[in-house]
């Protein structure tokens, strides 16, 4: 569900994208949905009918997530660290970067790929990182994981159920309140044997997913 309260991040988030995009209402996009619409999809590996698709070509639309070189977007590929960073980056459009003069990680450096994107959720508070400096840029990153991400952009309201919707986690698991409120959202809703299985990498498509279901399945 959208929040349109003025303080809420998808507000933001959605007047953001509105407003870098508004272009698209006047046919500039049309051309590619014409295309998918005869069944030419964006990427080779993503035809009309996988799983994903609309998530997929939605988030290639407004640039929050892009292909590879070869013209493939590469679904199954594991997201690293600092790729996250990236897509949440692009989902506020225009940012006024005030990169420091030195790193705040020992494993990420100014001419690293996306290093503004993780500078800025680290000064958003989104991630600081691990407790020996480093952030661990080309680590796959976890649906835990993803789950503390969006909780820390989105800083919500929230008080954790008191049991566990997940069998493979209790109230003391680490990022259970993050987690739960992924799943009260319906941004995730676990598996279908009643699992979460918090320590898997995610992948490309469920990435999008995540992002989707998070900021544009109201649109």
């Amino acid at each position: 569900m959208l929040v349109w309260a003025v303080k809420s991040r998808r507000a933001r988030v959605f007047v953001a994208l509105v407003c870098s995009f508004a272009i698209a209402a006047l046919g500039v996009v049309g051309t590619a949905h014409s295309a998918r619409a005869a069944n030419k999809p964006d990427f080779f590996d993503v035809p009309v009918n996988a799983k994903f698709y609309k998530e997929i070509t939605l988030l290639a639309d407004r640039k929050v997530t892009t292909g590879y070189a070869d013209g493939g977007f590469h679904p199954k590929s594991p997201v690293s660290r600092a790729a996250f960073a990236a897509f949440l980056y692009r989902m506020l459009g225009e940012h006024d970067d005030k990169l420091p003069k030195q790193s705040p990680f020992k494993d990420v450096k100014p001419v690293d790929q996306f290093y503004k994107e993780i500078i800025w959720v680290y000064q958003m508070g989104i991630s600081t990182g691990y407790s020996d400096k480093t952030f661990r840029p080309r680590d796959g990153i976890s649906r835990e994981a993803i789950a503390a991400f969006l909780y820390r952009f989105e800083k919500p309201d929230f008080e954790a159920p008191s049991k566990s919707p997940f069998k493979d986690m209790t109230t003391r698991s680490k990022f259970y309140k993050e987690v739960t409120w992924m799943a009260d959202m319906h941004f995730s809703t676990g598996y279908s044997d009643g699992t979460y299985r918090p320590k898997i990498d995610v992948s490309r498509e469920a990435v999008a997913a995540f992002l989707y279901r998070a900021y544009f399945a109201r649109e």
